[in-house]
């Protein structure tokens, strides 16, 4: 049967997409370059899951060669692209915090007169936050001053713990903002096809139990059960154009055969990476006939969210390795300035739980903490469970020198040219970071380490990743209108990170697929 729409990726962006699409009786196609893993092939299902987590399951795009990867050279970027192409996309590595982006992050050039405000209305996006928090089960707790219009939880937020509770003593002795993470982490009661969260720790590794809400356990289960068909280990090599309609995509599987799907409508939702990638590779003819389409602002105006870290040791052993490495509670206080700074806009800080042993030995040798040899034992126990990290999550602006380019010389197994990265840290950065730096040791020594230690930015955290394919009214200054549809095209659609206009200092999985769901809504009005 002929799809009424295809969806290109089954990450945070495409799977609300595409179930939406089959809620209101469209039949869709889902198409994923990655595989499918089961529960019991995630690192974290076995007791070796820091060994595993180094190879096929690494989340560093360019240190991976899975079913689905494509090449990442991001040697001319202080910060590695991290993702995962698979059924659920990076939400199967995610660490799941899960907080909303802020009102004030849609509007930052007119209210700090920096960036580029949104054309989409926090307001318009309220009911879709609810929509999604609702289908992961978020957990949490109602009342953080940041966020009035949360008032709906369905799980208690993940239990800080020891480490958790000697830190949030620490933000309470500065008289500084904190709160417990919001999560998509069932924490109450088991779930269909959803386990209670056992604590196991290492989210970022894959949750075999179910507990972290992933697009695969939540939004593709359901779409499944409706008019969804998913086709993995897939390939889209090019979207299909004929005088500037959208005709279908020309496909690649894993056994390199190639053939075409024909479809009048196409949802682009590979991420802030792989989506211009797609553009650009589907605009070479286009470009190559002289026809009249503006794409040169197509991979550019790449943000992140550049990560700062401080490290504080604490005597006694506070068991920071128990719990959901990345959810136990964050702060705000610095969101914007109350103070003086040489810096605009601000940053999240985010407390991490402490690492699993292996983790945790090779970081103790590198710094010279521990020797091999006898007392290597006693040296470990002396460390491990007593750390508490805090990552400076740093708000960034687009810069139009900041982008992807299509990597010619350097094609995946299809021939499809791979991608490089060109990114620098602008000044504005690097003052935040050290500013944040100084200020989350501050906290940690007012909590009780004995010790502290920071540095930024740090290289394998390009997780957030934005604004390469930029929305706007004018075809002349944008990428695609306030319906995520690319201008001059009809039929085709961007609902992922790359049209965000600003970036937060928050995590943005609950952003990324509310706004999904947004344009989605929007799509489906336009197409009835």
């Amino acid at each position: 049967m002929k799809p009424d729409i295809i969806v290109i990726g089954s990450g945070a962006a495409g799977a609300p997409a595409a179930w939406l699409l089959s809620e209101k009786g469209f039949n869709v196609l889902l198409i994923e370059a990655g595989e499918d893993f089961e529960s019991s092939e995630l690192p974290t299902s076995s007791i070796d899951w820091e060994l595993k987590s180094e190879g096929q399951f690494n989340y560093v795009a360019a240190e991976r060669n899975n079913i689905g990867d494509y090449p990442v050279d991001d040697s001319k970027s202080p910060i590695a692209v991290c993702n995962f192409n698979a059924v659920g996309g990076s939400s199967i590595l995610y660490s799941a915090h899960f907080p909303r982006f802020l009102r004030s992050d849609l509007e930052i050039f007119s209210k700090e007169g920096v960036g580029n405000d949104w054309l989409i209305k926090y307001d318009e996006l309220l009911p879709f936050y609810e929509m999604n928090e609702k289908m992961i089960s978020l957990a949490g707790k109602i009342g953080d001053k940041f966020y009035p219009e949360l008032n709906k939880i369905y799980n208690p937020e993940v239990k800080l713990g020891v480490a958790g509770k000697i830190l949030s003593e620490g933000f309470k002795k500065m008289n500084w903002h904190w709160w417990p993470s919001y999560s998509a982490i069932n924490t109450n009661m088991d779930l269909e096809g959803r386990l209670k969260c056992h604590s196991l720790g290492p989210c970022n590794s894959g949750c075999p139990t179910g507990a972290k809400a992933t697009t695969k356990n939540t939004y593709i289960s359901y779409g499944l059960k409706k008019k969804v068909k998913l086709l993995k280990k897939t390939t889209v090599k090019k979207i299909l154009l004929n005088n500037k309609k959208v005709i279908g995509v020309e496909i690649v599987n894993h056994k390199l055969k190639i053939e075409k799907i024909f479809c009048n409508n196409v949802i682009l939702a590979a991420g802030a990476i792989g989506s211009p990638r797609i553009l650009l590779n589907s605009f070479l003819d286009i470009q190559k006939k002289n026809l009249i389409f503006k794409s040169d602002l197509i991979g550019k105006n790449l943000m992140m969210h550049p990560y700062g870290y401080a490290e504080g040791y604490f005597a006694e052993n506070i068991h920071s390795e128990n719990g959901p490495q990345g959810n136990m509670l964050y702060s705000l206080e610095f969101y914007r300035q109350s103070e003086n700074v040489d810096f605009k806009l601000g940053f999240m800080m985010h407390a991490i739980r402490g690492d699993g042993p292996i983790n945790t030995i090779n970081r103790l040798f590198k710094s010279k903490k521990i020797i091999y040899g006898k007392e290597i034992y006693k040296q470990f126990l002396k460390n491990y469970g007593h750390y508490i990290g805090i990552t400076i999550i740093c708000e960034d602006l687009p810069n139009l020198n900041n982008k992807l380019v299509l990597d010619f010389n350097n094609p995946d197994k299809f021939g499809i040219p791979g991608v490089k990265i060109f990114y620098k840290l602008s000044d504005n950065t690097k003052k935040m970071m050290s500013y944040g730096i100084t200020k989350a040791r501050e906290v940690l020594k007012m909590s009780g380490a004995q010790k502290t230690t920071g540095f930024g930015p740090i290289k394998n955290t390009g997780w957030h990743l934005y604004g390469t394919i930029c929305m706007g009214n004018d075809p002349e200054k944008s990428v695609v209108n306030s319906l995520g549809k690319v201008h001059n095209l009809e039929g085709l659609y961007v609902v992922d990170s790359s049209i965000f206009a600003s970036s937060s200092c928050v995590n943005p999985a609950n952003t990324i697929q509310a706004v999904s769901l947004y344009l989605t809504n929007k799509i489906i009005e336009k197409l009835k």
